[in-house]
């Protein structure tokens, strides 16, 4: 006999390690006293010894009673308890994904099988780990489909027992290639169509290359830009010469982590043939999804911004509550593209004029909105009507009544007999004094294209006249106006 202290693995919680009698199950049944300090006294020889205990895991020897295990990579410790145990665990996959399901310890025979999707008896892939732990690695061409999936893990000939192992799952996206592969070179480059709207695309490979190609009729203010919910892309622009060097790069001007290249004013683009290149900025992640615009300004277009300041956000703010729109897709602020590289607007400073690549610059977001019915005839009557309020003040008291409303919501004749409406109504109404959104509705109105915008709830039973719907126009009212399509989201 000799004293030699125990370790206990696969013991995952203290109420697991009490003093008690345990039974050692390597070498034949051993009675032993394991006392607060773990020491045992046992006979034969000790290394590779195996407690004959459960895991905190169990029941699981069916798929019915499969635990949940993450797909972040964690571990869980499991022990093969009898030759004869079974350990199921289940994940769940929102997206197809490159799976790695890893089996480890210091000592056994381990088979995986992964079942799915949603049928615990169609067997999908399976490994016996070669004499050892084993893993299963499921991605490119065998990457998961969205779904539940079901594992299931045992000794591999079910004659011995393991007395801890662990087990783990890695999911990260794995979409497929978009539509427009093969185009990883210059000379694979798919179309796109200037101002047609986004194109849906992917990085489906950390290397992964997207091309495009487009052609201009003639010189103009142009915008090229990615989009996306997460990702961070790298964007280029190349001349008629792909394999030259690039007219321009840009990493994350755009929105999040997205790009966006803004040709305009001086640096428009002259008429011709140009190539676009994206890829993933770091080169070692896939972007699932991704849309990519080029769209060419047009005289009278309407750019709608999200601000960076606080101001900003308190709009947006106000105008998720009022319109039922999810924050992300308000906005505070809007302009008139008016040619040249430049936008008429009015800031609190009053009616500007300001270089595009400013407005660009000084937001964080950017959509550009154009009427379907107005063509480069009518767009340059927007711009003529917008620029005879040169010298037009902000309308403060405007802003007031909004936020009068945002402060009663639901409730008008609170706002109708408020300071701020007092003061609206002797200082701003008409067009004494304007705000951003404003100027626009009534450049449009006046060059007889008027825009149909529904006001906020609060402000809406105070006044029926056009005047009034005018001077309440917000941007994200013209954001959801049925006359207007995006062209760059």
């Amino acid at each position: 006999m000799f004293k030699r202290r125990l370790v206990l693995e696969g013991l995952e919680d203290r109420r697991m390690m009490s003093s008690g009698t345990f039974v050692s199950l390597l070498g034949g049944a051993i009675p032993s006293r394991i006392g607060e300090d773990a020491v045992a006294a046992v006979s034969g020889p000790a290394p590779g010894m195996f407690l004959g205990l459960p895991d905190l895991y169990e029941p699981d020897n069916s798929a019915a009673s499969a635990k949940p295990i993450a797909t972040d990579g964690r571990s869980q410790r499991h022990t093969m308890h009898q030759p004869s145990d079974q350990d199921w665990v289940r994940f769940t996959l929102a997206e197809r994904s490159n799976v790695s399901i890893v089996t480890r310890g210091r000592a056994g025979n381990t088979e995986l099988t992964v079942f799915g999707p949603g049928d615990p008896s169609s067997a999908i892939a399976s490994s016996d780990g070669n004499g050892g732990f084993a893993r299963l690695d499921l991605r490119g061409a065998s990457a998961l489909e969205a779904g539940v999936y079901y594992v299931r893990v045992r000794e591999y000939q079910q004659d011995a027992r393991i007395g801890s192992y662990q087990l783990s799952v890695k999911a990260t996206p794995a979409p497929l290639p978009d539509g427009f592969e093969a185009d990883d070179a210059p000379a694979l480059a798919r179309p796109i169509e200037v101002n047609g709207g986004p194109q849906a695309r992917s990085i489906h490979a950390p290397n992964d290359v997207d091309w495009a190609v487009f052609q201009l009729q003639a010189a103009a203010d142009v915008v090229i830009e990615t989009r996306g919910v997460s990702g961070d892309t790298r964007l280029w622009l190349y001349g008629a010469d792909p394999n030259a060097a690039p007219i321009e790069f840009d990493n994350n001007d755009g929105v999040g982590s997205f790009s966006v290249i803004v040709r305009a004013g001086a640096r428009a683009l002259p008429a011709g043939v140009y190539y676009v290149k994206v890829d993933e900025a770091g080169q070692n992640a896939v972007i699932g999804h991704y849309t990519l615009s080029v769209t060419a300004l047009q005289l009278g277009d309407i750019l709608l911004t999200q601000g960076k300041d606080g101001l900003a956000k308190g709009i947006r703010l106000g105008e998720s509550v009022e319109l039922g729109v999810a924050f992300a897709d308000t906005f505070s602020h809007a302009a008139i593209y008016v040619g040249g590289g430049q936008v008429a607007e009015m800031l609190t400073s009053g009616f500007a004029v300001t270089p595009l690549a400013k407005r660009y610059a000084e937001s964080q977001r950017v959509d550009i909105l154009r009427d379907r019915g107005v063509d480069e005839q009518v767009g340059a009557a927007v711009v003529e009507a917008a620029m005879k309020y040169a010298g037009t003040p902000y309308g403060f008291a405007q802003i007031s009544v909004f936020a009068a409303a945002a402060l009663a919501p639901g409730q008008p004749h609170k706002v109708e007999h408020s300071v701020a409406y007092a003061a609206y109504k002797s200082r701003s109404a008409g067009t004494q004094r304007m705000i951003c959104s404003e100027l626009v509705a009534v450049a449009y109105d006046e060059a007889l294209v008027p825009i149909e915008v529904t006001l906020w709830p609060t402000l809406a039973p105070i006044s029926g006249e056009k005047e009034f719907r005018m001077d309440f126009t917000s941007p994200t009212m013209l954001a959801l106006s049925p006359d207007l399509t995006r062209l760059n989201a």
